[in-house]
């Protein structure tokens, strides 16, 4: 069972739009996921939604090159994932957004060092099981590391084991990008602090989250809800 500290603030009324989001005609980014704070300053938006909004997906590269999303395609992306932005979209013909991936140049390795990049895994892993942020870390190759280990589990949105792992084995390199920092059906404990008082209650997440993504989180009642990234996973 982990245990998760986040502290939430006492939502505020509504806020109504000072003026639409601004999409950015071009925008050039070196990572592989697209989202909207990628493309639009998100600082205006009230701050009970700001930080679900600013890690919502408008896309997703699979190698370097260069996208062009109609900024309609943009919102109606953005509506249809979180609803309470709809006040905040643009309306009327605006430009497409053009976007370019860029790969980013590895530093050059020191002699006699291998260049091939590798993870030594923290804990024994099952076939099958999601694999997250804190089982792996930057290692020394040694051996030829175990390739071919991970598969990424599209709709959970994580990563997880094609086989049996042992700790402290070698493996490639996996972006920190194909890692969640939670699994669905993970078991967390949310407190929750108002004034002096706390109040702990179990949860579970319901989608995988990247670290600094929100977490969305179903009660022991069964609503399902968000709760910012949290500070503190352990």
């Amino acid at each position: 069972m982990l245990a998760v500290q986040i502290s939430i603030a006492l939502a505020c009324a509504p806020v109504a739009p000072t003026a639409p989001l601004i999409f950015a005609e071009a925008a050039v980014v070196d990572h592989p996921m697209i989202t909207l704070a990628d493309v639009a300053d998100v600082s205006s938006l009230p701050q009970t939604i700001r930080m679900r909004a600013a890690a919502l997906e408008l896309a997703r590269f699979r190698r370097p090159g260069v996208l062009v999303l109609p900024a309609t395609v943009v919102s109606e992306r953005l509506r249809s994932q979180l609803p309470a932005l709809a006040s905040w979209l643009p309306s009327g013909a605006r430009a497409d957004v053009v976007i370019r991936y860029r790969a980013v140049l590895a530093p050059a390795p020191e002699a006699g060092r291998p260049t091939r990049p590798c993870q030594r895994v923290l804990r024994a892993i099952s076939s099958g099981e999601a694999v997250l942020a804190g089982d792996l870390e930057p290692a020394d190759c040694g051996a030829e590391p175990r390739a071919g280990v991970f598969r990424f589990d599209g709709p959970a949105g994580v990563l997880r084991a094609v086989t049996d792992i042992a700790a402290e084995d070698r493996v490639g390199a996996v972006p920190a990008s194909a890692l969640a920092a939670v699994a669905p059906g993970q078991a967390l404990y949310l407190q929750t602090r108002v004034g002096p008082v706390t109040v702990e209650r179990a949860v579970e997440v319901v989608r995988a989250a990247r670290k600094g993504e929100p977490v969305f989180v179903r009660g022991a009642e069964g609503r399902v809800f968000s709760v910012p990234a949290p500070a503190d996973v352990r």
